[in-house]
């Protein structure tokens, strides 16, 4: 996936343009991602491109991320993930505990990490 294809389907998923570029430069490359897999270690925080697209239009996890305003962006060592959120705060960083992200709803069971500053309260 490209770049320009990435920022084109963000788009199209709610996410702004400046939230889209910072994920693509701390997204993994497939080939990253792999070598990590081969390895048996963990994979890199943030899931290539082609893997968040892929996540949220199949519902990957069966957690309805979008549903809820959300896009899952990566993981956890520990297997809870790490979301961007596409509703009302928009752009904001989110931790989703494994335990709990198929309860609903899901963002009353997630936490902020990281507000742009003029969500911060």
């Amino acid at each position: 996936m490209t770049n320009t294809d990435f920022k084109d389907w963000a788009t199209r998923n709610g996410l702004d343009a400046e939230t889209a570029n910072a994920i693509i430069d701390c997204a993994a490359t497939p080939e990253e991602a792999k070598a990590a897999f081969d390895a048996m270690e963990p994979g890199p925080p943030i899931y290539p491109l082609d893997n968040i697209c892929g996540l949220h239009d199949t519902d990957g996890y069966g957690a309805s991320p979008g549903k809820h305003g959300f896009i899952f962006i990566g993981y956890c060592p520990n297997g809870d993930q790490i979301a961007v959120d596409i509703g009302d705060d928009c752009g904001s960083i989110w931790y989703i505990g494994h335990e709990t992200m198929h309860a609903e709803p899901l963002r009353q069971n997630a936490g902020p990490c990281w507000r742009r500053p003029a969500f911060r309260t």
